[in-house]
């Protein structure tokens, strides 16, 4: 996979496959750094705006043990210590089945289901 990470800087990472914490520690070093995606805040100024002021996006930090690794299919900050411009990551499982995920406006007056893939 070519994926290109600049050493000692947060970079955006979704890996379309799930690696165990002693594979992602073999690529990405022992000292790696994480956080996972957990969720986002949208601010406006006031009750009419349909435009957000601003969106936050939320990560949390991320500690990988010996039953969790990097999920497939999640979005995760990574920092690590050296550069990585690619990496081989053989014996994976793509994460790319199809669920059924539910999508619903801002407020909630409409619910509709979809096929959506789960990476």
């Amino acid at each position: 996979m070519k994926r290109t990470i600049k050493a000692g800087r947060w970079s955006t990472i979704v890996l379309p496959f799930t690696l165990t914490k002693t594979k992602a520690e073999d690529i990405f070093g022992t000292d790696v750094q994480l956080a996972e995606f957990s969720g986002f805040e949208t601010e406006y100024a006031n009750d009419e705006d349909v435009t957000p002021d601003a969106i936050n996006i939320n990560f949390t930090e991320y500690t990988m043990t010996a039953r969790r690794g990097m999920t497939g299919g999640k979005p995760f900050l990574i920092k690590t210590s050296k550069d990585i411009t690619e990496f081989d990551a053989d014996d994976c499982t793509l994460a790319g089945a199809v669920t059924d995920v539910e999508k619903s406006d801002e407020y909630g007056t409409e619910v509709e289901k979809t096929a959506a893939f789960g990476w």
